[in-house]
């Protein structure tokens, strides 16, 4: 854009010659006009205007690069692009706006290809083939690049190069193996340039100088820009705060502090930020912390990640982690058969990843199909080796119960064999099999080769420690007093491996036992660790005796009392009094009466059909209907009740 405005100033004189030679004074008027709006900035409103010049004057060059120039600054660059291509005089003098327009639709190797067709050698063109070499992940010849040219300008852009030249280290130390960028001379005056060390930072590890070093930027973003506008409000802020505040909580989620990360993210895009490349790191970012909870949520979130606005603006290993994201996010719903289906379509897409196909064994086990995941994951180690094919082999290998395989898959990588978190597990495998030697062997070798690579001190001390352990464990003394003395020459104010060593050599050699005992530090008892005999020996302990213990004899002054083993008479058992022996018990008699055979439900009384149907009022009806003329015989005269009887009387429910 920088270079877009120094073209505009050319285009300045243009429009004054072009409103010189013109006679009609409308067009000179729509140029008066086309000029202040371009001055200004207005490059959309302008596009009516200079196409009112061009029905004028059909096919005037000056209005033509106007026209081009609005729309490239107004985003429209595909439309700038046609323009060029269907415009021989624009191509002829257009051919750094023609490459810039192939990099925004990310044409970029033919941007490339307009750029070094070029001739001109300004630091517009070196600025373009730096950015496209950038999307194009050529990080050496980007930062080559600026370099050149941070060395050969004096121009008011050195900070912006300045910047992207450790955006492009960060890049290219997140791409490759083994690439590291010292950043200790960059300046901490500008926010941009802090921002990118921490970014430097945490692709070396270290995520707690990546946290004070996003803390510092914040802070100095917030003052430049209260400088700059004291009336900015604190949306703005905000807004430009957002990508700090994403990157210091993902250096937070490194540190382990998932919640405040988890916060930190959501707050960022509860604020909507309008650059969809910032929510879709944020959102991949809360769909890694949540895994297997909140799936649902995390669905949603998902879709911002692969919007048609990301996918392009995005790096190869950010992209990566996001399809590998969303495979595992169908893995934990359950969605096997598309989890598949995908994590195919990711091998295809990265064949140099293995995480494609462990997704896919894992979906298959989860299904109980242990067995044909075993068969991939061997298929692909045997063609691609890898330390996680491997223990995805040998996990899958003890789901299936086969130890010995299982220990022979991770010895099959000898870098596997020398961590220690591996080297604690192949040993209890091995020594719970009963091959002790294999299991000593396998201390042994990592000690040796951890020694050799030169690895952490306190890495070797554990490896020492538990080889040390496992020997004197299985009376390998000798050996064992091997592994105490370098911790002891490590290390001579180790008491514990001291106390070991003692030990050790008490089996071996009682002389230098006795040498290293005198060495062990006196016991100190006081302050904190002081003790109380006289409370100690008032306090009552009780030793309970085993009952497989034979009868002691355990000697109280002058009598002695014999402890004698008590035997329990054994309960016998309970018989009902009417129980007839001869008789044999009714099988169904702890099953439930209504569950037997023999049950006979009660019948319900039958009651009126007829209560209760038809319309109300129609049973009284019936019953006041009078009785039929026709004579009949005569019946007896009725009895009358005695006096005596009472109703009764029908007392409130309560």
């Amino acid at each position: 854009n920088t270079q877009l405005l120094q073209l505009l100033r050319v285009q300045k004189p243009l429009i004054a010659a072009a409103m010189a030679a013109s006679d009609d004074a409308v067009v000179r008027k729509l140029f008066s006009e086309v000029q202040k709006l371009l001055a200004d900035e207005q490059f959309a409103e302008a596009l009516p205007v200079i196409e009112k010049v061009l029905v004028s004057i059909p096919g005037d060059e000056d209005a033509l690069r106007c026209q081009l120039v609005s729309l490239v600054r107004s985003g429209r660059c595909q439309d700038a692009l046609d323009l060029i291509e269907g415009n021989a005089s624009l191509k002829a003098v257009g051919h750094f706006e023609r490459a810039y327009c192939l990099f925004k639709t990310h044409r970029l190797e033919e941007a490339l290809e307009a750029v070094q067709a070029s001739s001109e050698n300004s630091f517009r063109y070196k600025e373009l083939e730096a950015q496209t070499r950038y999307r194009l992940e050529q990080f050496e010849e980007c930062i080559a690049l600026y370099g050149t040219m941070i060395e050969e300008s004096s121009d008011d852009f050195s900070t912006e190069r300045e910047t992207n030249l450790v955006a492009a280290r960060v890049a290219h130390m997140l791409s490759s193996d083994g690439v590291l960028y010292d950043v200790s001379h960059e300046s901490e005056d500008v926010y941009e340039l802090t921002y990118n060390a921490a970014c430097v930072a945490l692709a070396r590890g270290e995520a707690e100088q990546a946290a004070k070093l996003l803390e510092q930027a914040q802070e100095s973003c917030r003052a430049t820009l209260l400088d700059e506008d004291p009336d900015i409000t604190e949306a703005e802020i905000q807004e430009e705060l957002g990508l700090l505040r994403v990157q210091h909580a993902y250096a937070k989620q490194t540190l382990g502090a998932s919640k405040e990360a988890l916060a930190d993210y959501s707050a960022v895009l509860k604020s909507r930020p309008p650059d969809p490349t910032l929510v879709a790191v944020a959102s991949n970012n809360v769909v890694s912390i949540h895994k297997d909870q909140d799936v649902f949520d995390s669905k949603k979130k998902m879709k911002h990640c692969f919007a048609a606005d990301v996918v392009d603006k995005l790096a190869s290993y950010q992209s990566e982690a996001m399809d590998m994201n969303h495979c595992l996010l169908l893995l934990h719903m359950n969605q096997h058969d598309g989890c598949r289906k995908f994590a195919v379509e990711l091998e295809a897409k990265y064949p140099q990843s293995n995480w494609p196909c462990i997704i896919r064994a894992a979906s298959l086990s989860k299904q109980k199909k242990t067995k044909q995941a075993l068969e991939i994951l061997k298929r692909t180690a045997t063609s691609r080796p890898s330390e996680e094919l491997q223990l995805a082999i040998a996990h899958a290998e003890l789901t299936l119960g086969n130890k010995a395989e299982a220990v022979a898959a991770v010895r099959a990588m000898p870098s596997l064999s020398a961590r220690p978190a591996i080297v604690s597990w192949l040993v209890d495998m091995q020594a719970a099999a009963g091959d002790v030697q294999s299991a000593i062997d396998s201390l042994n070798e990592a000690v040796a080769v951890n020694a050799k690579s030169g690895a952490p001190e306190s890495t070797l001390k554990a490896l020492l420690r538990g080889s040390g352990a496992c020997k004197l464990q299985h009376e390998r003394f000798a050996e064992a007093v091997k592994d105490y003395e370098r911790l002891v020459e490590l290390d001579e104010s180790d008491a514990p491996s001291l106390a070991q060593l003692v030990a050790a050599l008490s089996h071996v050699d009682v002389e230098r036992a006795t040498q290293y005992a005198d060495a062990l530090p006196d016991p100190d008892f006081q302050g904190e660790a002081a003790l109380d005999v006289d409370t100690l020996e008032a306090h009552n302990v009780f030793v309970r005796e085993r009952r497989t213990q034979a009868k002691t004899a355990i000697p109280s002054g002058p009598k002695v009392v014999e402890l004698v083993k008590r035997s329990r008479k054994k309960r016998q058992r309970k018989i009902p009094s009417h129980l007839d022996p001869a008789v044999t018990p009714d099988p169904e008699r702890w099953v439930p009466k209504w569950e037997r055979k023999a049950y006979a439900a009660r019948r319900k009384k039958k009651r009126q059909h007829d209560v209760g149907k038809g319309t109300q009022g129609a049973a009284a009806a019936s019953s006041a209907q009078p009785e039929p003329t026709t004579p009949t015989s005569p019946q007896p005269a009725p009895q009358q009740t005695s006096s005596s009887k009472k109703k009764k009387s029908k007392g409130r429910k309560r």
